[in-house]
């Protein structure tokens, strides 16, 4: 009886283990039918594996196969495989790697194999069971970001313009290594290294400069608005005032939350030099052709006046519309000849002035007298506005006297009232309409209508006024018509 009651103890066992490994295979096939990722076996030592399903990603493998390597792994992955293979094998330990893997449709892909073994009751392994996860999406994601990353620290690294990124701090967190060379130069001090400035701010090493005060204030205005910003400065390099045009941007994380900016600066000096002397010689070119411009026109309105004068001789009965003609077009052609001798086209306002006397015609005596102690330009565009405006001052002036005393002539003068050119014409005797009122309008003729027409908006005042038997018109000039030197 016991020999035989102990004779079935080994029977009893193996249909226990064969009742377990089957029970162990189908929680292992339910797995399988489970898993989104291919799910394998091995044998101890790799050589073959026993069964693996591909999950669609793979071929399935349903009878042990060996050569699966050289079936599944690129020619070039192969040895990278084989000694993660071996150092799991030698260490009885997880099997953990990412490789390209050839896949089911005979394309090149990436997949994350991960493996542990299977012990026997000796504690070595029996079999390897490993699921392989489907990672080319992510892994291909990847390589494009590394080479975009590699692409733009290649530009970054080699670009003339300086780019650097700080925190919301202002710490700095890279700079490539034109700005690293242009604070080398600016602050003087050739053996600065980038591990130096890292973590830093810019100011603890430039200190309260206009650059470091605007770069700040730039950079926290981009952090503020979301919005990038930019600036031009001005700072010196060896010895030597340059030109920097900086570009802040904000950056963000993948919130949205604002968490730094990216910078770029770029020396703008040379180009400023160009466009500088480009706009020298339009202007040059201009004031060429300005001139050329008033000659031609000072010598046509000479041609007009002696034409005017020859008309004057043959019917002297036009004498008194004509002359004023005339004294109007003497104006204009003296203001177009000295406009010409000047490189701005500004007009001396004495020499106007007088020009302006000299040309009036008409019975009465007319005196000049300069005062003005200063050189008074006019401007070119308000030089021949104002000459008519003079022009017609003495005209009326000549025109409305009551009577013609030659000891008593018109006066003309040019004098200084503080900022001020003052021009003032006095004649007598002569009186004002009733009601008149200039500033309003009121009781002005068609000359004093076109006197309100010529004066410039700005820089120029007007009054005239009654004392005694005299009347007297103040013509108060100031910048911008006229400037004083």
């Amino acid at each position: 009886m016991t020999s035989s009651s102990t004779a079935a103890w080994p029977h009893e066992h193996s249909d226990e283990a064969r009742r377990a490994l089957r029970a162990q295979q189908r929680r292992f096939r339910a797995l399988v039918a489970a898993s989104a990722e291919a799910v394998y076996e091995m044998n101890p030592d790799w050589s073959e594996i026993r069964f693996l399903d591909g999950g669609g990603f793979v071929t399935d493998i349903t009878l042990p196969t060996q050569g699966w390597l050289q079936r599944y792994v690129p020619q070039d992955e192969l040895t990278k495989v084989q000694e993660h293979i071996r150092a799991a094998v030698a260490q009885c330990g997880k099997f953990d790697l990412e490789h390209r893997v050839i896949r089911d449709d005979g394309s090149i892909g990436w997949t994350h194999s991960r493996a542990v073994p299977v012990l026997d009751d000796d504690g070595q392994p029996c079999a390897w069971v490993g699921l392989a996860s489907d990672v080319t999406a992510r892994k291909e994601a990847e390589l494009a970001l590394r080479d975009s990353e590699q692409q733009l620290r290649a530009v970054a690294e080699n670009i003339l313009d300086g780019i650097f990124h700080t925190d919301r701090s202002h710490a700095i967190q890279y700079l490539n290594p034109a700005t690293l060379g242009w604070l080398r130069r600016m602050l003087g001090m050739p053996e600065l290294q980038l591990d130096q400035l890292l973590g830093r701010n810019l100011w603890e090493w430039m200190g309260d400069s206009p650059l470091a005060r605007s770069c700040r204030a730039h950079s926290e205005h981009a952090m503020a608005t979301g919005r990038g910003t930019s600036a031009e400065h001005e700072t010196l390099v060896d010895a030597q005032v340059r030109s920097l045009l900086t570009l802040h941007v904000p950056i963000r994380d993948e919130s949205g939350e604002v968490i730094g900016v990216l910078g770029i600066a770029r020396d703008i000096t040379e180009r400023l030099r160009e466009e500088h002397a480009r706009l020298a010689q339009v202007q040059a070119q201009r004031d060429v052709l300005v001139r050329e411009v008033h000659h031609r026109i000072k010598n046509h309105l000479q041609g007009m006046l002696g034409l005017l004068r020859l008309q004057l001789a043959r019917n002297p009965g036009v004498a008194g519309p004509l002359s004023e003609v005339m004294a109007q077009v003497h104006a204009i052609a003296g203001i177009y000849g000295m406009g010409e001798q000047t490189e701005s086209g500004e007009v001396d306002l004495g020499r106007t002035t007088a020009l302006v006397v000299q040309g009036a015609v008409g019975a009465a005596a007319l005196r000049f007298d300069n005062a003005l102690g200063a050189l008074a330009l006019l401007a070119q565009a308000d030089a021949v506005p104002i000459a008519l405006v003079i022009n017609e001052l003495v005209t009326n002036a000549v025109k409305h006297l009551a009577r013609v005393e030659l000891e008593r002539p018109v006066r003309v003068a040019l004098r200084r009232d503080g900022d001020a050119a003052l021009i003032q014409v006095r004649s007598g005797p002569a009186r004002l309409p009733p009601g008149f009122d200039f500033a309003q309008r009121r009781g002005i003729g068609t000359g004093l209508s076109l006197l309100g027409t010529l004066l410039p908006s700005k820089g120029a005042e007007l009054r005239i006024s009654q004392h005694a038997d005299e009347v007297l018109a103040e013509l108060r000039l100031r910048a911008p018509v006229v400037v004083l030197r």
